[in-house]
Formats: C-alpha cells, sequence, structure tokens
C-alpha cells in the first residue's frame, strides 16, 4: 500500500512541476500583442522664411497575434518639455491627435500625423500613448465573406460583427533614454 501512496505523490509532484513549467513558458504568458513602429530619422529641408513647417510622420501598429483581434487607440499630446536630458525639441503635434483603428489577426495599420516644426532642429516623437484592448476571436458566423487576406490591408469595419472584450487592456509610451525617435528639421532659406 505504501509503494502506492509514494508513486501517487510522485505523479503529482510530476504533474505539478508540468503544470509549472507550462504557466512560466514565454508563449503562455499574456501581453500586449501590438508593435508600435514609428518612422524616424527623417531629414526635412523647409525654408522658415516661409513660416512653420508641416512634417508627416506614420505611426505603425502591428496586431502580433494570430487569434484575436485588438482595438487600438493613439493619443498624440503636447509635451511641455521639463524633463528633457537631451538636446532634442519636444513636439508639437497638429491636425487629428486621436486615431482609432480595430485590427484583426496578424492584420496592420498606419495612422498618419503631422508635427508642426516652428524653428529648425531635432524633434523627438515622443508624447504619444498607444492603448491596446483585446478582443475575442469572432465566432464563425460572423466573419464576413468579402474580408481581405492579406495582413496589411487597411483595416475595414466588419458590421456584422460585435466587439466582445477579454478585459484585457495595455498602454504604450514611447522608449525612454536614447532610443527615442526623432525627426530633423533643416532650414533651407539659410542655405541658399
Amino acid at each position: 500500500m505504501k509503494a502506492k501512496r509514494s508513486m501517487y505523490a510522485q505523479t503529482l509532484r510530476e504533474r505539478a512541476a508540468i503544470l509549472e513549467a507550462v504557466e512560466a513558458c514565454e508563449w503562455n504568458r499574456e501581453e500586449d500583442p501590438v508593435a508600435v513602429f514609428v518612422e524616424d530619422g527623417e531629414v526635412v529641408g523647409h525654408d522658415f522664411r516661409q513660416g512653420p513647417c508641416r512634417v508627416p510622420l506614420s505611426f505603425t501598429f502591428r496586431n502580433l497575434s494570430l487569434t484575436h483581434p485588438a482595438r487600438v487607440t493613439l493619443k498624440l499630446a503636447e509635451n511641455a518639455g521639463n524633463d528633457r536630458v537631451d538636446n532634442l525639441l519636444p513636439p508639437s503635434y497638429a491636425g487629428r491627435l486621436v486615431h482609432r483603428t480595430v485590427l484583426e489577426p496578424s492584420q496592420s495599420y498606419t495612422a498618419h500625423a503631422k508635427l508642426w516644426a516652428t524653428r529648425p532642429g531635432c524633434y523627438a516623437l515622443d508624447s504619444w500613448t498607444v492603448e491596446t484592448e483585446v478582443g475575442e476571436p469572432p465566432a464563425p458566423s460572423q466573419k464576413s465573406p468579402g474580408q481581405p487576406a492579406e495582413a496589411d490591408k487597411t483595416p475595414q469595419p466588419t458590421h456584422t460583427s460585435v466587439w466582445r472584450s477579454r478585459q484585457l487592456r495595455y498602454l504604450q509610451r514611447p522608449p525612454a533614454g536614447g532610443a527615442r525617435p526623432f525627426v530633423t528639421v533643416v532650414d533651407t532659406g539659410r542655405l541658399g
């Protein structure tokens, strides 16, 4: 009888070890499925004698989940510039400051914004947040038959599907420190 008990205890320990390994596995972790890419490093020439410059910016979002849709909200904000430790100028965004979309699994979307440059210099592309809410996959009967299959198509709203949240929300901000994205604006009026 004792051999059965120790064998049973060993089986329980092995099951607990397997469960712990599965729970600790990086593939089993719930993380923000949306990756944010800011197009930076661009050098823009502008004659500031003509007035301020509007610099086009691109924020690309990619849903890395293979199974779940994600609601994404990009919020661009003014930066007071009080915490500057580098020589980058604070951004001043112009035009639409809030961009919203729903990304299907593996889908990408690019939001276009404008930076308002009042003088030449290097402008930090920070002072933004991206809010992500993960949704439940649509039921097979809710998928619309004519949806594009390619991942890089512009998101089309599916009016037949109903959004169901998984109650998972994430917030992303620009990287801190030296890895911050930026754009350079050069005064071409002074060059000529």
